[in-house]
């Protein structure tokens, strides 16, 4: 061979640059495509033609019926244009990019960097779903290769970008094939670490299972670091156990964003669906899972049981929401976890449990109750109070007014006029005039209530001639209590 033949990567460099001339007609699409196969770059090709090309199923820009019709988009009006599927400005760059990939001397690294370039590219852009493409790209080569590492890491990044996306489904989808491929892999190097183990001695054997071991973990980190770039994240080295435990936190945190999304629908199977799911994968996640979220969900899955009915378990849930509280140290949801247990308890008949909870929730000892009477005292003094202060003088509200019907039922007048009158005293000042009328007319109920209750009590057990002093009074006009 000519030793002064060019080599096929200088050839493919220098196609490349003869069609990259920056011309109004070269950056046609059209013209981008064939200069990427001229190239001699197949892959280059196949990848910007699927960029490029609409309803194709590759990242297309066109809004489907769906999306239209939510958007409140007429796509079949005549003047309706539909958008370009891979915007002229940039489609140069992209196409650049992945010709340079492909013609560079490494083609091995430098591929999966442009895809990874790209990705984020148009990750930035908010096109999500090209993005996908691109990791998609690497899912199948890592599965192609028989590269489990590799698959797991990029299964992982795909499922951060359908989750960035919005689409939950296939962001939990993509997370649970994750979490299951890493926790299989990781079952198997346990079981060839114990065979190891108990294998007799020998020269050889032992030392290339070492061997292995040290070329798989170096290899994992690296991948790992690829990732960690990616996203921004710094994690330790690499392990099929770590990654499943990651995924499974991670599921978990995409099946309580979908419970919420079902919770506005207002699907109430589809949120209670979710929330199980999520703390099974709270569960299984081990110490990766975020506790706040969990303890969270534990909270809105006890409130979706109550609401169906499910008391008992309604409680249970509040319960381990609490505890979660305590040791964290969020007084905040230690009330409203007593909040919700207390209406548990109350609706499955355990009245006295409920009222030890609303009694713990709304006259705190220590320092939380210095703490909200202070806050509230500067509040007053404004004569203002923000979000987070008007929605728990509103709980606190409904609470006293719980509290106050259940002493009213068990027959103690007295101090369900009391908690009516805290009842009033919050109702008033949160800007809520319904509730501050309901709050009037309970007290008003409650302090006849507790003036009868005196009435009759004075009459039955303060005097030795009930019908003397009662007399008495009719006759002076004096005040009962005072005869």
């Amino acid at each position: 061979m000519d030793a002064s033949a060019p080599s096929t990567g200088d050839f493919s460099r220098d196609a490349a640059q003869i069609t990259m001339r920056e011309t109004r007609e070269d950056d046609s699409k059209h013209a981008l495509c064939v200069g990427a196969l001229t190239a001699g770059c197949p892959d280059a090709f196949v990848d910007f033609h699927r960029l490029a090309t609409a309803d194709d199923g590759y990242g297309d820009d066109a809004l489907t019926e769906e999306e239209a019709f939510e958007l409140r988009i007429d796509i079949h009006a005549e003047d309706y244009v539909k958008p370009d599927e891979l915007p002229v400005e940039y489609a140069r760059y992209v196409r650049d990019v992945l010709v340079r990939a492909e013609s560079a001397e490494d083609p091995s690294t430098a591929v999966p960097a442009a895809r990874a370039t790209l990705a984020a590219f148009f990750r930035d852009k908010k096109d999500h779903e090209k993005a996908s493409y691109f990791h998609q790209r690497d899912l199948d080569d890592a599965v192609a290769a028989g590269d489990v590492e590799a698959e797991v890491l990029a299964t992982r990044r795909l499922a951060r970008e359908r989750e960035a996306q919005g689409a939950h489904v296939a962001a939990a989808a993509a997370f649970q094939k994750a979490a299951e491929t890493a926790e299989r892999e990781a079952a198997r190097c346990e079981s060839a670490a114990d065979i190891i183990g108990v294998a007799p001695a020998s020269p050889s054997a032992p030392a290339s299972a070492a061997d292995d071991a040290s070329r798989d973990s170096e290899a994992s980190t690296r991948r790992e670091g690829d990732f960690s770039e990616n996203f921004s994240e710094k994690r330790e080295r690499f392990t099929f156990s770590s990654s499943a435990r990651a995924s499974r936190a991670d599921l978990a945190r995409v099946l309580y964003a979908s419970a919420h999304r079902f919770k506005r629908a207002g699907d109430a199977r589809g949120e209670e669906e979710s929330l199980e799911k999520c703390l099974a994968a709270c569960e299984r996640a081990g110490a990766a899972a975020d506790g706040a979220l969990e303890a969270s969900a534990r909270h809105e899955l006890g409130l979706a049981r109550h609401a169906a009915g499910d008391f008992a378990r309604a409680a249970e849930l509040q319960t381990a929401y609490l505890r979660a509280c305590e040791i964290s140290g969020d007084e905040r949801g230690e009330g409203a976890a007593r909040q919700a247990r207390a209406y548990a308890r109350r609706d499955a008949g355990d009245l006295a449990g409920a009222e030890r909870d609303l009694l713990q929730f709304l006259a705190p000892e220590g320092a939380e109750r210095f703490g909200r009477e202070m806050r509230r005292e500067l509040s007053r003094e404004r004569k203002s109070f923000d979000a987070d202060e008007l929605e728990l003088i509103v709980a606190e509200a409904r609470g006293w007014r719980a509290l106050g019907k259940m002493q009213s039922a068990r027959g103690a007048a007295a101090d369900a006029a009391t908690s009516h009158e805290k009842f009033f005293e919050l109702a008033s000042v949160c800007g809520d005039k319904a509730l501050e009328r309901e709050a009037r007319v309970c007290l008003g109920e409650a302090r006849a209530a507790a003036r009868h209750e005196a009435l009759m009590r004075a009459v039955t057990e303060r005097a030795e001639k009930p019908a003397e002093r009662l007399m008495a009074w009719k006759s002076d006009g004096a005040s009962f209590f005072d005869v």
